[in-house]
């Protein structure tokens, strides 16, 4: 039988972690509170603006196999370090031009 040795430094993975999947779902979330500014100011639809929404639970079940296949063939923390590149990336980009 095979003994595995427990790090300290998984907490400090876990905690990235956390914060990457907090900050995530923050951004996803911040669609909710402009239904209805986008409604009354852009003129675009509550139903397009839900269906923006909708990218978010899509794009994760839809990048969920291949980020299991990074995660066995990479391991834990270079799965995570991509995770939250992409997601530094497109948060400026946000900021850069957030219409």
């Amino acid at each position: 039988m095979e003994s595995y040795k427990a790090y300290k430094y998984r907490w400090v993975v876990l905690a990235a972690y956390m914060y990457v999947a907090a900050l995530t779902q923050l951004y996803w979330l911040n669609f909710s509170a402009i239904d209805t500014y986008v409604e009354d100011n852009l003129h675009i639809s509550a139903f397009s603006t839900g269906l923006l929404a909708l990218v978010f639970p899509l794009t994760y079940v839809l990048l969920s196999l291949p980020s299991g296949m990074i995660i066995d063939k990479k391991g834990f923390k270079y799965s995570i370090g991509i995770g939250a590149i992409f997601t530094g990336v497109f948060s400026m980009i946000r900021i850069i031009d957030p219409y």
